[in-house]
């Protein structure tokens, strides 16, 4: 059975990131088949928002991140964006992936 997720905190507007709680796991897809679901700034963003926030909700009991388009699940950073930014950003954009993954807390169940 499927909760309904209309007006939960974890919505985007953006379709580069579609966002959805389904029972007690939080699901993030990235949406950017055109760019084999590469990570821009812009998505990192939304990705460690959501995450984030659904850390701080006793109802989330895990995440799902995966993309969409069948092609790969996610490039890695966005090449075309890094190349427009500038050597201390970049640094800021690679730290930004790390702490992501770093800041959310993994349990393991036996």
């Amino acid at each position: 059975m499927k909760r309904k997720t209309a007006g939960h905190p974890y919505q985007t507007t953006d379709p580069a990131l579609q966002v959805r709680v389904d029972q007690a796991c939080l699901w993030l897809v990235i949406n950017r088949p055109e760019a084999r679901n590469a990570l821009d700034n812009s998505t990192l963003g939304m990705i460690s928002s959501a995450l984030h926030d659904a850390a701080a909700n006793p109802a989330v009991h895990c995440a799902v991140i995966e993309g969409n388009g069948g092609v790969a699940f996610c490039a890695g950073i966005d090449l075309r964006e890094r190349r427009t930014l500038s050597v201390p950003a970049m640094g800021e954009q690679s730290r930004a992936v790390v702490d992501l993954v770093k800041r959310w807390p993994v349990h393991h169940f036996r």
